[in-house]
């Protein structure tokens, strides 16, 4: 059986807060982070996610954008280098896949280039 991966999920609240649970799981040897925001402010959650990734080079940081298209969500995950991104809307739960208008066009546009979770499943 393959070694579990830690990938905490820290749900944003501000900067000083963000900075501190990332420093938190990276001295408790997480694999990576998630950052997600529940308050509608998913520009903010990427300035800040781009400053933690300088801090902490190396240190995988992944996004959950959920005031954002999943399709936008993932260009911006690629546009600015997160190596994972997480989905909550993609047209897969754990009956499987269906037809979904933001998957669809996320398979069609997405790289190969960074890790996609969608409801707990990743590729």
């Amino acid at each position: 059986m393959a070694n579990p991966k830690i990938f905490p999920v820290i749900h944003y609240l501000d900067r000083e807060t963000a900075f501190a649970e990332v420093g938190t799981a990276v001295l408790c040897g997480a694999d990576g982070v998630f950052l997600i925001s529940h308050h509608g402010n998913d520009e903010e959650l990427l300035d800040v996610g781009v400053a933690i990734k300088e801090k902490h080079p190396g240190f995988p940081i992944g996004i959950n954008l959920l005031s954002t298209g999943a399709l936008e969500a993932a260009r911006s995950a690629t546009a600015l280098a997160f190596p994972m991104f997480w989905g909550d809307d993609l047209g897969v739960d754990s009956s499987g896949a269906y037809f979904s208008p933001s998957w669809t066009a996320f398979q069609a546009d997405r790289g190969r280039d960074f890790s996609v979770i969608v409801d707990g499943i990743s590729n």
